[in-house]
């Protein structure tokens, strides 16, 4: 009677320990699913910005040549022509 017990006892922590290892294998599934997901975003972010990056400094270079290659970005009113 007292085998029976201990068996019954064993087989109770062993599945516990299964449901356990289960809840912790479907957690750690979901977390790396996240952290691709957020991965994926801050590189598309990287992307628009690096490409917003290099159109601004497009941009301030025609700026700078379409004003006589003063430098000055500004609009001509708001230049010194010293």
């Amino acid at each position: 009677m007292k085998m029976e017990l201990d068996v019954e006892a064993l087989e109770k922590q062993l599945r516990d320990r299964k449901e356990m290892q289960y809840k912790l294998v479907e957690g750690k599934r979901r977390a790396d699913e996240q952290v691709a997901a957020v991965e994926a975003k801050s590189k598309a972010i990287f992307e628009k910005y690096g490409k917003l990056g290099a159109y601004l400094q497009h941009e301030t270079q025609v700026k700078r040549y379409v004003l006589g290659g003063s430098g000055c970005v500004e609009p001509s009113s708001r230049c010194s022509k010293s």
